[in-house]
C-alpha cells in the first residue's frame, strides 16, 4: 500500500499550534506531500490542509555539539 497523504484526526474544542506543528513534522519525517488535519470536537467541524514544502536535502542536521537556538527552530514559540 502506497501512502500519498496523511490524515490526522482530533476531537478537541480548539486546534492548537502544537497540532499544526505535529502534522507538519509527520509530513516531513514521512516525506509525504499532503496532510489533512480534521477536528471533530469543534462545532462546526474544522479541517485544514497542509503541504510539505520542506526538502530533506536542504534540512539542517543538528549534532549534540551543534544545538539549535530558537532562531533555527521551525516553531520557536513552542520551545518555551
Amino acid at each position: 500500500m502506497l501512502l500519498y497523504d496523511l490524515h490526522k484526526y482530533k476531537a478537541t474544542k480548539q486546534l492548537l499550534p502544537i497540532d499544526f506543528a505535529q502534522i507538519i513534522t509527520y509530513l516531513y519525517v514521512t516525506r509525504l506531500k499532503l496532510g489533512i488535519l480534521v477536528n471533530f470536537g469543534a462545532n462546526p467541524l474544522q479541517s485544514k490542509r497542509f503541504a510539505n514544502t520542506q526538502s530533506h536535502n536542504t534540512a539542517k542536521v543538528h549534532s549534540p555539539t551543534n544545538v539549535p537556538d530558537s532562531n533555527d527552530l521551525l516553531y520557536p514559540e513552542l520551545s518555551r
